[in-house]
C-alpha cells in the first residue's frame, strides 16, 4: 500500500514539474512587420509622407529614413517624414517582441524641384535666313522637348539643342517642355526674323521734268526688304539726296 502511494506521489510530483515547466516557456506571437505610405502623386521636392504601420505581433519599433526629416523614429506611428533630395530613399521598418523580429523595407522617389527657362541669341543680323543658337537654363528637368516652329531641325529632344536654321522672316514659336517624371512644365518664347534681303526700287520725274528732257530730275523710292546700309550710284547722274547712306529715299540729276 505504501509502495503504490509512493509511486502515485512521484506521478504526481511529475506532472506538477511538467506543468510548471510548460507555463514558464515563451508562448510563441504571430509577429509581422508592414507598413504603407501615404503621398501625393507629385513626387517634385519637397515630398511629405504619411505612413501606416499595418505591423501585428510587436512591442517594439525601429524606422529608418533614408535622407527623410526625421532620419528615424521608434514611435509605432512616427508621423510626417519629409524628403527634400532628389532621387529613391529607403524606409525601413524593425519591429520585435520577447520572441522574434521582423523587417520590411520600400523605396519613395523624390523628383528634382524644377525651374524652366531658355535664351536664344541669333548670328549676325536679324535678316532671314537666321542661325539661332539656343540656351537651356532650365534645371531639375529629366526629359526635354523643343519644338522650332519654321527652323531646321523643327524639334528636338535634347537638353541642348544648340543652333536652329530659320529661312524665313516673320515670328517663329520656340516652345520648350521639360519633364522631371512627375509633371511637365512648358514655356513658349517667340523670334522674329525681318524677311531676306531683296534689293529693289522705283523712280519718277519731279512734275517739272513730266517730259523726261534733259536736264533731268528724277526721285527715287526705295522697295528693298532686309537692308541694314544703302548706297547710291547712278552713271552720268549725281545724287542729289540722300548725302547719308541710311537714307533711303532720294534724288537722282543728270
Amino acid at each position: 500500500m505504501k509502495k503504490n502511494n509512493l509511486q502515485n506521489r512521484a506521478v504526481l510530483i511529475f506532472m506538477l514539474a511538467f506543468l510548471v515547466s510548460s507555463c514558464l516557456k515563451e508562448t510563441a506571437v504571430p509577429i509581422e512587420s508592414a507598413f504603407t505610405i501615404e503621398t501625393s502623386e507629385d513626387k517634385t521636392s519637397p515630398v511629405t509622407i504619411q505612413l501606416k504601420n499595418e505591423s501585428y505581433g510587436a512591442e517594439e519599433y525601429e524606422w529608418t529614413f533614408e535622407g527623410g526629416l526625421p532620419s528615424s523614429s521608434t514611435e509605432r506611428t512616427p508621423g510626417q517624414v519629409v524628403f527634400t533630395q532628389s532621387g529613391e530613399h529607403k524606409i525601413t521598418l524593425r519591429v520585435w517582441n520577447a520572441v522574434e523580429e521582423r523587417t520590411s523595407q520600400q523605396t519613395i522617389r523624390v523628383d528634382s524641384a524644377m525651374t524652366i527657362d531658355f535664351d536664344f541669341s541669333i548670328a549676325l543680323n536679324d535678316i532671314a535666313p537666321g542661325v539661332v543658337s539656343i540656351t537651356n537654363k532650365s534645371k531639375g528637368g529629366s526629359q526635354y522637348e523643343w519644338t522650332f516652329e519654321g527652323g531646321i531641325p523643327s524639334t528636338s529632344n535634347q537638353q541642348h539643342p544648340g543652333t536652329i536654321t530659320f529661312a524665313d522672316g516673320g515670328e517663329h514659336k520656340i516652345h520648350l517642355k521639360v519633364f522631371n517624371g512627375s509633371k511637365y512644365e512648358e514655356l513658349t518664347k517667340i523670334l522674329t526674323l525681318q524677311p531676306p534681303m531683296q534689293a529693289d526700287f522705283s523712280y519718277a520725274p519731279l512734275p517739272v521734268d513730266q517730259d523726261w528732257e534733259a536736264p533731268l530730275t528724277l526721285k527715287t523710292t526705295y522697295l528693298t526688304t532686309g537692308g541694314l546700309s544703302y548706297h547710291w550710284v547712278c552713271a552720268g547722274a549725281n545724287v542729289l539726296s540722300p548725302t547719308s547712306e541710311t537714307r533711303r529715299n532720294g534724288h537722282l540729276g543728270g
